[in-house]
């Protein structure tokens, strides 16, 4: 059962990505009909409708989402044991965190990104545009980017994403290829 919702997981997540790499505004999808030609996306007519409404609602981030279902899948089952009580409330927390992190993302993404001429979608999406319009008359845009950077990394705090922890890591692994002796070697010395 274990082994079959990690293959579930990870080919969902590796379809959202071909499907938004594959992505073409000539295919007919939420936003659009179409210009009458074959389905260009690799995963057919599903794909280019998933990839059109995740484009124009998300934008750019809709790319990490696949990224992002595959990192919670890995943590979920590199952890020994899965936990079998389930927390609906704790499930509607981070569902809805998820939805902030994303809602802060798209809303930088919106003030900070340009598009690339012939995309049809903006840079954070439907959802950027909204949140950044009804936030920079308010905060400008310099409170509106602190704000939204501020809530992205509070979020991403909360699923795991331990910088410091990482950060030490990274250390520890480049302390095994610098010259300097480390402290064990230093107290054998005294």
């Amino acid at each position: 059962m274990r082994e079959g919702s990690l293959i579930i997981c990870f080919l969902l997540s590796l379809f959202l990505l071909i499907a938004l790499v594959s992505y073409s505004p000539a295919d007919p999808g939420f936003t659009t009909t179409g210009s009458g030609e074959p389905v260009q996306n690799s995963i057919g007519i599903y794909g280019a409708w998933i990839a059109d409404a995740l484009l124009h609602l998300l934008g750019y981030l809709a790319y990490g989402l696949p990224a992002l279902l595959a990192y919670k899948t890995y943590t979920l089952f590199s952890e020994g044991k899965l936990n079998p009580a389930v927390s609906w409330p704790m499930i509607g927390l981070k569902c809805l965190g998820f939805i902030f992190l994303m809602t802060a993302g798209c809303g930088l993404a919106t003030l900070h990104f340009q598009t690339a001429d012939g995309i049809s979608y903006m840079a954070g999406g439907v959802l950027g545009s909204l949140i950044a319009d009804l936030s920079v008359p308010v905060l400008a845009i310099l409170g509106s980017s602190l704000l939204f950077f501020f809530h992205s990394f509070n979020r991403v705090d909360h699923y795991g994403f331990d910088f410091l922890a990482g950060r030490d890591r990274s250390n520890r692994g480049l302390d095994a290829f610098s010259l300097r002796p480390n402290n064990k070697q230093n107290s054998e010395l005294d």
